[in-house]
């Protein structure tokens, strides 16, 4: 059964809709990954800065470990739930345009293949950790 024009629009409407969605979360993730690097290495360097004196009682470096390390909480778990609302919405929107070709009956379909981010995140992650503990070590050892 061919589809009405109203169906086709809405197949086009819901591909659009899915891809944009996936580019718009791609480049927010991208930007707090650089936001918290940015925040590691300003705090670094405001700890070497000669001008700063850090506290010296004992609990502070317990203080330093736990805010690097909840912030990149915070930034992992993002870049986690983005990546799988990436994958539905691919999904979604290649669903989308699948029937769409079906219905026009294009002798091309293109193949289905596992996202090439798929575990873009999982690095994200790994590097906002490693920022993490490197800022915490140079900061809480330059003392």
């Amino acid at each position: 059964m061919a589809l009405t024009e109203d169906q086709r629009e809405v197949l086009k409407y819901l591909s659009t809709t899915h891809r944009a969605l996936h580019k718009e979360r791609m480049t927010r993730s991208f930007r707090i990954v650089v936001t918290a690097l940015t925040f590691y290495t300003l705090s670094v360097a405001a700890a070497l800065s000669k001008e700063t004196q850090l506290p010296t009682f004992a609990s502070f470096d317990c203080l330093v470990w736990a805010f690097f390390l909840v912030v990149a909480s915070f930034v992992a778990w993002d870049s986690y739930a983005s990546g799988k609302a990436n994958e539905w919405n691919q999904r979604a929107a290649q669903a989308a345009e699948d029937s769409l070709i079906d219905d026009l009956g294009s002798l091309y379909k293109k193949p289905t293949s596992d996202n090439p981010r798929r575990q873009a995140w999982l690095w994200e992650v790994i590097i906002i950790f490693a920022g993490a503990v490197n800022a915490a070590i140079v900061i809480t050892w330059s003392k």
